[in-house]
C-alpha cells in the first residue's frame, strides 16, 4: 500500500506501453509523494476517500474533465462515469479497500463538455500522512500512443483471469449494446440468465481450492460448448455465471434454459473425484421483461434468488412482474420490522403445555408476535419468513430470548417450576455470535438454564450439521434442553435423529388433525411415540384441539401436549389470570 509520508522511498506503476514497467524509486525530502504526483503534467491524478468522493486532483485532471474544482471536489467519482459501469467499478473499489491490492481498468470518463474519454486507470490504496483512513490513488496517462495497447487493455479489463470468459464489466458493456440494438430493431429479442452452483463451498472444503478452480474452468468450457458462438458468456463473480443470448424469435426460453442447466449439472470428474452439483438459475426475456440495463440486472437477480429458495434441487425461475411486487412487499415489511424492533413492538405470547394423562400445567412455549401500531397484529407466518430472508431474525430472536428469560425468572421467583420453550431458527443457531448472545442473556436475567428448552427445526439438517451439533451439545452442557420441532414435516431421517443431541420430539400438528379417525395418521403418531420411547426422548404433541385427540394421545402414553383444546397463546396478563386458576397440584381448577 502506498504511504505518502515525507522522505519515504516509493515505487509507483507508470502507465505506458510496457505491461510491467515501473518508474524509478523516488525519494523526496521536504515534500510528500502526493505533492510530487499532483505536479505531474502527463498523468491525470486524483484521490478518492473510502466513500469514492473526490478529495484532490491535479491540473491535468481538470484539463481533461473540463470540470472546475468547486463543481466536482467532494462529489462522488460516479459523477464522471455511467451509473451501470460504475456499479461494476464500485465492487472492485470495495474489494481494493478490503484486500489493499491495486488493480487497473479502462474507465470511460464523461466530461463536463459531454465528451467520452476512455482512459486506463490504476487504482492504488494509500494512506495520507495526516489521516489513518485508506484513500484511493487514481492515475491515468493521457494521450499516450502504443501499438496493440487497446487490444491488451481490452483483454485486461473485460476478461476473467480464471475461466477466460468475459467478466462483469464485459457483461455490462454487451448488455448496453444489446439495448442499443433493440432500440434500432424493435423485433430484436434477447434471453438473459444468471446462475450459481448451490453449496459450492462444500467442494472447496472437501477437495480443496485447486479442485474448485478446475471445476469452474470446466464449467466455462461446457458453457462455451453448449452456447452459440455469438452468445455473450460471462463469469459475474465467484461461482456465478451468465449468458446473454440473441434469440431468433422462434426459440422457447424454457428449452434454452433447460439445455444450459442439464449441461452444467451433469457430473464433473475432477482429479479422480466425481462431483455432482445443483444450480439455481434466473432467466428473463428482453425487452419484454426489462427496458434497460439496470432493470435487467435487478430483475434477473430477483428470479435467481427465487430459484435459490428451493435449495434441494436444481431450479429455473423465469422472471414475472409478481416477483417485483413480492420484493417491494418484502422491503416494506423489512423497513417496518426494523422500526418495530426499535420501538419494542415485538411481543412474546406464551402457549401453555400440559403433561398427560394428569393434564397438569408443565410449561410454556414463547412465541413472537408483532403488534403493529396501525395494522394491528401481524401474523408470524407473514413476518418470520421475511425476517429470516433479511437476517432480522437474529434481532427478533434476541428480543424474544431476553423477554422469555425475564418472564421465566418471574415464574421461578413466584414458585412456578415450569419449563420455558423458545424457538431458535437455523439462521440464529449458526450465527457466530449465537452462543455469546445466549450466555449474555442468561447473565443479564439470571435465568436458570436448566429451566430453558430451545426448539429447533429439521432445517438445520440442510446446513452444516456437524457445526449445529457442536453448538447444541454446548447448550446442553449449560443445562438447556433441546427439542426438535415440527417432527415429520421436513427432512426427517432416523440417522439424523440418532446424531442430533435431543431431549424432546414435537409431533407436528398435521398428524393430529384427523386422529383418531385417519388410520395412517394414527400409525405415524404411534410409530413416533414408539421410536421416542426407545431413544428415551420425551414427546410433545402440537395442535391438540379436541377431547378425542387428547384421549388418543393419553392412551398411547404421550408425555405432553399443547393446543387450542387447552389454551391459545396468551399475553403476559392472560398468563397471570391462567395461573390464578392453577391449583397446588398443577391442574387448572376449571378443568
Amino acid at each position: 500500500m502506498v504511504k505518502t509520508s515525507i522522505s519515504e522511498t516509493m515505487t509507483i506503476n507508470n502507465l505506458n506501453c510496457s505491461e510491467a514497467t515501473h518508474c524509478p524509486e523516488l525519494t523526496h525530502s521536504g515534500t510528500s509523494l502526493l505533492d510530487f504526483l499532483m505536479n505531474q503534467q502527463q498523468q491525470l491524478v486524483c484521490v478518492l476517500d473510502c466513500h469514492w468522493k473526490l478529495q484532490q486532483a491535479n491540473s491535468r485532471f481538470y484539463e481533461v474533465t473540463q470540470y472546475q474544482p468547486k463543481h466536482i471536489l467532494s462529489e462522488s467519482f460516479d459523477i464522471l462515469i455511467d451509473r451501470v459501469c460504475f456499479s461494476s467499478l464500485e465492487v472492485q473499489l470495495a474489494e481494493l479497500l478490503k484486500s489493499q491490492t491495486s488493480f487497473s481498468q479502462i474507465v470511460e470518463i464523461n466530461t463536463a463538455d459531454n465528451r467520452v474519454v476512455p482512459l486506463l486507470f490504476s487504482f492504488t490504496p494509500m494512506l495520507l500522512a495526516d489521516d489513518d483512513k485508506i484513500h484511493i490513488l487514481c492515475m491515468a496517462n493521457v494521450g499516450q500512443q502504443c501499438p496493440d495497447l487497446e487490444r491488451k487493455l481490452y483483454q485486461i479489463t473485460y476478461t476473467d483471469h480464471l475461466t477466460q470468459l468475459g467478466n462483469r464489466p464485459y457483461f455490462l458493456k454487451k448488455l448496453e449494446e444489446a439495448f442499443k440494438k433493440i432500440e434500432k430493431d424493435k423485433s430484436s429479442v434477447f434471453f438473459l440468465n444468471t446462475f450459481d452452483f448451490d453449496d459450492f463451498k462444500k467442494v472447496d472444503d472437501l477437495y480443496g481450492y485447486k479442485v474448485g478452480d478446475r471445476l469452474l474452468q470446466e464449467s466455462a468450457q461446457r458453457l462455451l460448448a453448449v452456447c452459440d458462438k455469438t452468445d455473450v458468456i460471462f463469469r459475474l463473480s465467484g461461482t456465478k455465471f451468465g449468458v446473454l443470448h440473441a434469440s431468433d424469435g422462434m426459440e422457447d426460453i424454457n428449452v434454452w434454459s433447460q439445455s444450459i442447466l442439464y449441461t452444467m449439472t451433469d457430473g464433473y470428474y475432477i482429479e479422480d473425484h466425481l462431483i455432482d452439483l445443483q444450480l439455481s438459475m434466473g432467466v428473463l426475456q428482453l425487452p419484454k421483461d426489462a427496458k434497460n440495463s439496470v432493470d435487467s440486472i435487478n430483475r434477473v437477480e430477483l428470479a435467481y434468488y427465487k430459484a435459490r429458495e428451493t435449495r434441494n434441487y436444481s431450479n429455473i425461475v423465469l422472471y414475472h412482474p409478481q416477483l417485483s411486487e413480492e420484493t417491494i412487499h418484502i422491503l416494506s415489511i423489512e423497513k417496518e420490522l426494523k422500526k418495530a424492533l426499535t420501538d419494542d413492538d415485538i411481543q412474546v405470547f406464551y402457549q401453555p403445555q400440559f403433561s398427560l394423562p394428569d393434564r397438569e400445567l408443565k410449561g410454556f412455549e414463547a412465541l413472537a408476535r408483532w403488534q403493529h401500531p396501525e395494522k394491528g397484529m401481524i401474523s408470524p407466518a407473514e413476518f418470520i419468513p421475511i425476517a429470516e430472508k433479511t437476517g432480522l431474525i437474529i434481532e427478533v430472536g434476541n428480543q424474544v430470548l431476553q423477554k422469555a428469560f425475564e418472564q421465566q425468572v418471574l415464574f421461578l421467583q413466584n414458585g412456578h417450576d415450569y419449563t420455558m420453550s423458545i424457538n431458535i431458527s437455523a439462521i440464529q443457531l449458526t450465527d457466530s455470535n449465537f452462543l455469546h448472545d445466549v450466555s449474555e442473556a442468561i447473565k443479564a436475567t439470571g435465568v436458570d438454564p436448566n429451566s430453558i428448552e430451545f426448539e429447533i427445526t429439521e432445517s438445520i439438517i440442510m446446513g452444516n450439521l456437524q457445526e449445529s451439533i457442536a453448538i447444541l451439545e454446548e447448550l446442553r452442557k449449560w443445562g438447556i434442553s433441546i427439542a426438535l420441532d415440527d417432527f415429520g414435516t421436513g427432512y426427517s431421517s432416523l440417522s439424523y435423529i440418532k446424531e442430533i443431541p435431543l431431549d424432546v420430539l414435537k409431533i407436528d400438528r398435521t398428524f393430529l388433525r384427523y386422529i383418531p379417525h385417519n388410520q395412517k395418521d394414527c400409525a405415524i403418531v404411534k410409530t413416533i411415540l414408539t421410536l421416542a420411547k426407545e431413544l428415551s426422548i420425551e414427546v410433545v404433541a402440537e395442535g391438540g384441539e379436541k377431547e378425542e385427540q387428547v384421549i388418543f394421545l393419553e392412551q398411547l402414553h404421550c408425555d405432553s401436549a399443547q393446543g387450542y383444546y387447552f389454551s391459545h397463546p396468551l399475553r403476559v396478563s392472560e398468563v397471570d389470570k391462567l395461573l390464578e386458576g392453577v391449583g397446588d397440584d398443577g391442574r387448572l381448577v376449571s378443568s
